[in-house]
């Protein structure tokens, strides 16, 4: 079970033996994402400023007034709003796809619907068989643990292949193509790499299924086994530096 400060308990291995979160592992490349809070600030800046005062919205004195200080206050709420909204979004759509994997319960939930249809339409074209929704799995070997989405079966190619599947849902608004980042193929990758400790078997593929909020589009991004180790192996570095430097 995950604690609140991402630290899985592992009783398996002894007791108190606890391993950092995939996620919270992966937080060590938080700095990085700075250029998307800033994008969102300026988004923010630009629609409550300079973009009304050009298309003629505001007059120069109601644009002279704007206090930019506060401004530039309210923007950094605001990206802390927006992240804080899409994580509790993603937080119940995993929440429909868990129960419909593991009880075939279908979400009544406006907004959960019509992407949990979508999905739905590419696991049946790929003939998904579920075999484990939402378990944790560890290494002990690079002392990390996670939650993956889903293991399951899929056929692509009139061929039965067995490997995990990630969920994301992200905002791609006019027609802009939903990212799929590094670190989302280091994620699937470190939840493969515990997984196989675990059970000794290979799998076949990790996939991150990007799921875009504004136009229910289902974007399947499978990855075969040979193109996991280099995602695998930085995941791996990451892990090691994590433990060594919070130790």
């Amino acid at each position: 079970m995950r604690d609140k400060s991402g630290y899985y308990n592992i009783p398996e291995l002894g007791e108190n033996v606890k391993f950092p979160s995939v996620t919270k592992v992966l937080g060590i490349l938080d700095k990085f994402m700075d250029s998307w809070k800033i994008g969102l600030d300026i988004d923010y800046l630009y629609n409550n400023s300079v973009g009304p005062f050009l298309a003629g919205d505001m007059t120069i004195e109601q644009f002279k007034e704007i206090d930019f200080k506060k401004l530039t206050d309210d923007a950094k709420l605001y990206h802390k709003d927006v992240s804080g909204e899409a994580m509790d979004y993603g937080s119940r759509f995993h929440k429909a796809m868990d129960e419909w994997h593991k009880q075939n319960i279908r979400p009544v939930e406006p907004g959960i619907v019509e992407p949990f249809i979508a999905v739905r339409e590419w696991e049946e074209l790929v003939h998904l068989r579920v075999i484990e929704s939402e378990g944790i799995v560890w290494s002990e070997a690079f002392r990390f643990a996670g939650t993956r989405d889903l293991k399951c079966e899929i056929t692509l190619n009139k061929e039965p292949l067995t490997g995990i599947l990630d969920y994301k849902t992200r905002n791609g608004k006019d027609g802009k193509a939903v990212p799929v980042y590094p670190s989302d193929r280091q994620q699937i990758s470190a939840y493969c790499l515990a997984d196989e400790e675990m059970s000794g078997d290979l799998l076949d593929f990790g996939g991150v299924v990007i799921i875009n909020r504004d136009t229910n589009v289902v974007s399947p991004h499978i990855y075969m086994r040979p193109a996991l180790i280099q995602p695998g192996l930085e995941f791996i570095e990451l892990a090691r530096y994590f433990n060594m430097t919070r130790r």
